[in-house]
């Protein structure tokens, strides 16, 4: 640990590389810190993290921490930046860890593009809007550390004794990054690959350059920590007497085989994840950037594996896409972006590695050509970033004007001490999300259209807006808050009470579902918010139609 410490403060300590990275995480993430926005999960935190919801699904670090530092309530501008300085160390962790590997053959500006590059990701900002960011500041570092200790396995010079304490300790750094998030179990599978290739091209054949160390001393700490978080669970909800309610639509995040996935589903998904991390290429940022990235890594690769006669290199790298795509069969669809945690680290690496490929070129003018290359990628990634912050936070102020309005429609004409039951539906507005889709008739449009309608006739309307107003490329953009909140968990709207009450302004819910199934017959034929009679009141309740 002292090592690791040592490693990752040649980084933090590194005028030039600070001065660049906390620059790119201010330009990146400045706007979110500083306009606070509530959204899918903010309603939430008191049954996350004092109910035990968080630990009945599998994500139990935070509800133990919140033991210890206040988590529970509510902290935006707080949380954030705790999360972007979490997420800037981390990033630098991982640079000590390819510090290991490479050394000196790649220039400290090369890892000052890696950690920028990786931190801007505008992926990120899929997750960063929900309450914790799911804790990927800190689990980025704790898999980082964790692949530290494979990496240190399968080095010649370890003993076998000290290779079987560096799986129970990357057992129990996998356990605690899973336990953030359960994504970071995909960061750890697709981080071992690149730290294999990183070793590859980084030194002469010896025992690190084997498959087999690799997977000897790599895949059981997958298998363990899985078993170790289970175990924990289950301890954890026995000790504080947690359990998912019946009448909750919540399951656990178990990471099991999804047996129940037929043939035709896979295949179903299998499309649509080369929709999304694929096609998008031609629509989306980050995809583009990972598209372009998994490109570089595969032809270096390939260069590499034909000068060296090492088939290896170019089977390696063939399971970054393969690996995400496998993911189906777990999970039992393809990826959300908000869990796709491995990409930011794809792109950066190819970054990496192309810094290297040119301090072998010998014209000053391309190397800084390189540079500015660079520099252009990290701008277009922070002002991508804040495009999306900026809508987050626009679909939130949209949001407390439609509570507003409903209040006060309420408690003008109404008994607002009766329950309310909110039904029909509350989407992001077209005026805001104008700038987060392809128009129908744009050449980008055209060309994912074609290359998709050539595998599936149908495959590429499905991600048309329901508005008919454009293709959708991002996912939490068009997520709304009062929509999920309708029925969220149980079925009733006690999140957009939750929601309401953190505005200023307070509702009766009904929790009666009966009553909730024969409002939404009722509700047939009245007219939609903002419409004159959208609130009409019966006997035993109010019906507010959306």
């Amino acid at each position: 640990m002292r090592t690791l410490i040592k490693d990752t403060e040649r980084f933090l300590c590194d005028k030039k590389y600070c001065l660049i990275v906390w620059l790119t995480a201010a330009l990146s993430y400045g706007f979110k810190i500083s306009h606070v926005s509530v959204g899918i999960d903010d309603t939430c935190t008191t049954l996350y993290f004092e109910e035990g919801l968080a630990p009945a699904v599998g994500r139990w670090v935070f509800f133990l921490m919140n033991k210890v530092f206040h988590l529970s309530e509510f902290s935006p501008w707080m949380t954030d930046l705790a999360g972007v300085i979490f997420l800037v160390l981390s990033a630098s962790v991982w640079c000590a860890a390819l510090w290991r590997v490479f050394g000196d053959e790649i220039p400290q500006l090369g890892y000052t593009f890696f950690a920028a590059v990786f931190i801007s990701c505008p992926l990120i900002s899929e997750v960063f809007v929900y309450y914790l960011h799911n804790g990927i500041g800190l689990g980025y570092g704790v898999t980082a550390i964790a692949l530290l200790f494979v990496l240190d396995s399968v080095k010649k010079a370890a003993t076998t004794e000290q290779r079987c304490k560096n799986v129970l300790w990357t057992t129990v750094g996998l356990t605690v990054a899973i336990g953030f998030y359960e994504s970071f179990m995909m960061v750890y599978m697709i981080g071992g690959v690149l730290l294999f290739l990183a070793v590859s091209m980084a030194q002469k054949e010896d025992r690190s350059t084997k498959m087999l160390p690799w997977a000897l001393w790599g895949i059981p700490p997958i298998v363990l920590s899985m078993l170790l978080r289970g175990i924990l669970i289950k301890c954890i909800c026995a000790f504080y007497r947690i359990s998912i309610p019946q009448n909750f639509n919540v399951t656990p995040r178990t990471g099991i085989f999804a047996a129940h996935l037929s043939t035709d589903e896979f295949f179903m998904y299998l499309k649509r994840y080369f929709v999304k991390y694929g096609l998008n290429f031609f629509a989306y940022l980050p995809i583009t950037v990972l598209v372009a990235g998994t490109a570089i890594l595969i032809l270096l690769c390939m260069v590499q594996g034909i000068k060296r006669k090492n088939i290896r290199l170019p089977l390696m790298v063939l399971l970054i896409p393969v690996l995400p795509a496998l993911m189906i069969l777990i999970d039992g669809k393809e990826s959300y972006y908000r869990a796709s945690q491995y990409v930011p680290l794809i792109g950066a690496f190819a970054v990496l590695l192309l810094t290297k490929c040119g301090q072998k070129i010998r014209f000053v003018a391309v190397r800084r050509l390189g540079v500015f290359g660079m520099t252009v990628l990290l701008w277009n990634q922070c002002a991508d970033m804040n495009r999306w912050f900026y809508m987050d936070y626009l679909k939130y102020e949209y949001f407390k004007t439609v509570i507003a309005q409903v209040s006060e429609d309420l408690n003008q004409i109404y008994d607002s001490s009766k329950p309310v039951v909110f039904r029909g539906e509350c989407p992001v507005p077209t005026i805001v999300l104008e700038n987060a889709g392809l128009r129908l008739d744009s050449f980008r449009y055209k060309i994912i259209k074609d290359i998709g309608g050539a595998i599936d006739g149908h495959l590429i309307e499905k991600y048309n807006a329901p508005d008919g107003t454009g293709y959708v490329y991002a996912e939490t953009p068009f997520a709304s808050t009062i929509q999920w909140g309708i029925t969220a968990f149980d079925g009733t709207a006690r999140e957009i009470k939750n929601f309401a009450a953190m505005q200023g302004f307070d509702f009766v819910i009904e929790t009666d579902l009966e009553k909730i199934e024969q409002a939404e017959k009722l509700r047939a034929g009245m007219p939609c918010f903002p419409q004159d009679g959208y609130i009409e009141e019966f006997e035993e309740y109010i019906i507010i139609n959306l």
